[in-house]
């Protein structure tokens, strides 16, 4: 879901903290944290009333035993968010990603 702002705003993510990625790929961006997270997000127009009640039923389910276990299995964790902690989260990935390629001189192809 796109807020007015136009930023995205999802339900509830989970990370695996530990994706492989070792020090030698991120050498020389001590200020970056790059963790594999997956989110669910929401069509733009999606009343905020039922991204809240989808993010409650998403939070309720990833706090079961066998959700957890089986995340813990697959070596991720839950990340518990609002929709607004969430947006927050992802817009702050989406800028370390860009300082990370700008830094990197990436360009698009």
């Amino acid at each position: 879901m796109l807020e007015a702002s136009g930023r995205p705003a999802g339900l509830s993510p989970f990370r695996r903290p530990r994706c492989g990625v070792g020090p030698s790929a991120l050498a020389g961006f001590p200020d970056s944290d790059f963790t594999l997270w997956i989110g669910i997000f929401a069509p733009v127009k999606t009343p905020r009333d039922i991204v809240g009640k989808l993010n409650r039923k998403t939070v309720k389910v990833l706090q079961t035993k066998a959700v957890a276990e089986k995340l813990a299995t697959l070596g991720a964790e839950p990340m518990i968010t609002t929709p607004t902690e969430f947006d927050a989260y992802f817009q702050d990935q989406v800028s370390m990603i860009l300082a990370l390629t700008k830094a990197a001189n990436i360009k698009p192809e």
